[in-house]
């Protein structure tokens, strides 16, 4: 974790937060291949048969990007009960949290957060509270990044294949292109657009959110009321650098893999969406909700219909929200 991503100057016991989401999607080209579980419960579902993690964690990003404070609140709360690598905590840039030590009672305290339930609620309301210039939240932000890709990764690795039977290095022309000096024509400036949406939403899916938060107000920072008082906090997304268009035929193994681990979703024993438990059992519908977080940003919706540049940067820069 960057050191600068962890500090808010002139404050002391600050605690950071940092989330690794994962992708919101059904699968890369959801439309095309469909899951009745999201790729992220099925890939913990996968590498928890092959032995390669020891627990499953009940987090779900279909939870984490809802509009509902209610099924964020849920998603952080399944990551404080197993975070494996998709969360960890520092304070003072000290880690005192991860999937190695669960013990949360160093954050705790009567001038900070009470129980766990005040401290998701501090970072539910920091995640939805809209911020951008667009009026957007930091989650309605990446999802947006996330869902630019509309093509399925056989339809991508089609396009790969044209470029290579060209002769030409896609990663190259995709720097050329954020250069502006693309000598490609049209049709492959087309196709090239498509493969840099798809880079895009893969960058989204790998980002990680750092929450900086201090009990103190500060003017200078950005503040949220909170359990009865007020906080100061920073949000940065991390972690935005851009992922080689070569690995596309990868992608296209791990698609016939996560099919693979649906098709025995499909026959498990219990079958269909009883089966929920086998498999990601937080895909399912579910409104319990954490009675200190409160469903004031229902109305937020899905936005889709922009360009995402702002919000992701070209070369794994640093963007602050």
């Amino acid at each position: 974790m960057m050191p600068d991503a962890c500090s808010l100057p002139g404050h002391s016991n600050i605690i950071t937060i940092e989330i690794k989401p994962k992708a919101y999607l059904r699968t890369t080209g959801n439309q095309q291949t469909p899951l009745k579980c999201c790729r992220f419960c099925s890939n913990i579902e996968k590498r928890y048969a092959a032995k390669l993690i020891s627990a499953k964690t009940e987090y779900c990003p279909r939870d984490f990007f809802s509009p509902r404070a209610s099924k964020v609140a849920r998603a952080i709360s399944a990551l404080f009960d197993e975070p494996l690598s998709y969360m960890t905590i520092h304070k003072d840039n000290k880690r005192i949290f991860d999937e190695d030590n669960k013990n949360i009672e160093e954050i705790l305290g009567p001038q900070s957060y009470k129980t766990r339930n005040e401290l998701i609620n501090v970072i539910v309301k920091i995640l939805l509270s809209k911020r951008t210039s667009r009026n957007r939240n930091v989650l309605q932000v990446i999802e947006e990044a996330q869902q630019i890709n509309t093509l399925s990764i056989p339809e991508l690795c089609n396009i790969y294949t044209q470029f290579n039977s060209k002769g030409l290095d896609i990663d190259i022309e995709i720097g050329k292109w954020l250069a502006g000096e693309s000598t490609l024509n049209k049709e492959f400036l087309k196709l090239l657009d498509l493969i840099v949406k798809f880079s895009i939403s893969i960058i989204a899916q790998d980002i990680s959110i750092m929450i900086s938060i201090s009990p103190v107000c500060d003017e200078n920072l950005s503040q949220i009321v909170a359990n009865g008082k007020v906080y100061s906090y920073k949000v940065n997304i991390v972690d935005v650098d851009m992922k080689s268009a070569k690995k596309l035929p990868r992608y296209l193994v791990q698609e016939k893999e996560l099919s693979v681990c649906q098709s025995d979703y499909n026959n498990h024993p219990l079958g269909g969406e009883s089966a929920t438990t086998h498999l990601g059992n937080n895909c399912t519908s579910n409104e319990a909700c954490l009675s200190e977080c409160t469903d004031d940003n229902d109305s937020n919706g899905h936005l889709l219909n922009n360009h995402v540049h702002e919000s992701t940067g070209k070369s794994g820069r640093q963007t602050r929200t």
